[in-house]
């Protein structure tokens, strides 16, 4: 029989109680009643008890928390499983999915446990476990998480995987939920006056170049891509200048805040916004600045999706068949861009 460190070495998927009981010649119940501190209470006798524990450790089982060792009832937690973002992401994205995890948990009687990730996801998930019973996941997919995925599913917890950058993409768990960027951007696109265009720009900040920048280089092959240093106003602010005395005409940013400092430069240059200038953004969350400064921009649905992903767990987790789902976005005009 493998030993427990033979078993973390082999990077299988976590033991189950099943493969504890048929290590110990004892029935699952029997296992769950050892391992959740019952055996004497219930009348089990030292010798099994010992053999249920001695068995758990070879296999490398690792229970789950116990409900009456957590606060809360454990049926009622669901735990939010966000890999780490750059602190100038964080906020508006993991705070809109956090609130619409809450919001929809709240209606239903659940708690939300945020559980950022910033070292190694397996390890994570697996110390949660331990502390947690968990009624069910809500994880960013990101391939970082798969060998998590694993361990959560070997688990039986119910979980929901959201994509906030790009289609729902079908794989373990009850849900499986994404964002459709391209749409909104597309959307935007058929809808301003796009036709004397000369020198379009698309900002962005650093990482993965997303599924929102496709549709704007498809339209404009010619685009000049600029990447700022970061996420923020500030961050957009010297790469703007430098377009803007190129006779850039077209701004589209990565996100509102990049936006936010294109229209800053503009102003101070004294160049007419929408009327030599053209700006529009991504994100549009209502905790952003794109409504109080009239920046059009694309309705990221991010909130919903946190939303639907706590639903999913809490009333599909025991559904047939896992819920595939792709949000839409769309555009949202003001002031800073030109109707067609």
């Amino acid at each position: 029989m493998a030993t427990n460190e033979e078993v973390e070495r082999s990077g299988v998927a976590r033991a189950t109680r099943a493969d504890v009981a048929k290590a110990a010649g004892v029935s699952v119940a029997t296992v769950s009643h050892v391992m959740n501190g019952r055996a004497e209470e219930l009348g089990f006798s030292p010798d099994t008890a010992q053999r249920v524990r001695r068995a758990a450790k070879a296999v490398g089982y690792i229970p789950r928390a116990a409900a009456r060792a957590f606060r809360y009832q454990s049926s009622k937690v669901i735990a939010l499983f966000f890999p780490d973002l750059p602190v100038s992401l964080r906020l508006p994205v993991f705070n809109e999915v956090l609130t619409g995890c809450i919001d929809a948990a709240r209606a239903r009687g659940h708690f939300i446990l945020p559980v950022p990730i910033s070292a190694n996801p397996y390890e994570v998930v697996e110390e949660t476990l331990r502390e947690v019973e968990l009624a069910g996941a809500v994880c960013r997919a990101d391939p970082s998480m798969e060998p998590a995925g694993e361990l959560l599913s070997r688990s039986e917890v119910p979980t929901a995987w959201i994509n906030t950058g790009g289609e729902a993409v079908p794989g373990p768990g009850c849900a499986s939920l994404g964002i459709d960027e391209a749409r909104g951007v597309r959307d935007m696109l058929d809808r301003i006056d796009t036709d004397s265009v000369a020198r379009p720009v698309v900002l962005l900040g650093p990482g993965r170049r997303s599924d929102r920048v496709r549709p704007f280089l498809e339209r404009f092959p010619q685009a000049q891509i600029l990447t700022a240093q970061g996420w923020l106003s500030d961050d957009a602010r010297l790469s703007a200048n430098a377009a803007v005395e190129q006779g850039a005409d077209l701004f589209f940013t990565g996100n509102d805040q990049l936006g936010v400092g294109v229209l800053e430069v503009l102003h101070e240059r004294g160049r007419n916004v929408p009327g030599d200038v053209q700006v529009f953004s991504f994100g549009d969350v209502e905790s952003g600045p794109a409504a109080l400064l009239g920046l059009s921009s694309v309705k990221w649905p991010v909130n919903e999706l946190g939303a639907l992903a706590a639903a999913a767990v809490i009333e599909g987790g025991s559904a047939p068949s896992p819920l595939v789902t792709t949000l839409p976005t769309c555009a949202n005009l003001r002031s800073t861009t030109r109707l067609r």
